[in-house]
């Protein structure tokens, strides 16, 4: 049997079709915080703001969303931990009391983002 993309679907939606069934609730976890995360943003672009989501760049890698105005540039890494204990600082996250790499991670998008600007 040939496996045929579902093109109603997006990139990221079609990747997950491989995954095993619980990667693929992570995935969709995800991607439901994307999402909320993205109509939220949405609402900006009557403020002079324009929203872009899932932007990628050559290596494969994306950035969850982006925020461009007249004067700056913002990017945002989405993360949905349902049922999870979070805490936050202003230099660290913790996950059910592990730290986590989402702010280096975000910096450096922003960083990125601010060079190819």
């Amino acid at each position: 049997m040939v496996h045929r993309p579902n093109l109603d679907q997006c990139p990221a939606e079609r990747s997950a079709a491989g995954l095993p069934g619980s990667d693929i609730r992570s995935w969709s976890d995800g991607l439901i915080g994307e999402r909320v995360t993205g109509r939220r943003l949405d609402k900006l672009r009557g403020r002079g703001r324009l929203t872009l989501h899932a932007v990628q760049w050559a290596s494969g890698a994306d950035i969850d969303h982006l925020v461009i105005g007249p004067a700056d540039l913002f990017s945002a890494n989405s993360k949905r931990h349902r049922g999870k204990s979070v805490w936050y600082g202003d230099t660290a996250i913790t996950v059910n009391g592990a730290s986590t790499r989402h702010i280096a991670i975000s910096q450096s998008e922003a960083r990125r983002s601010a060079r190819r600007a």
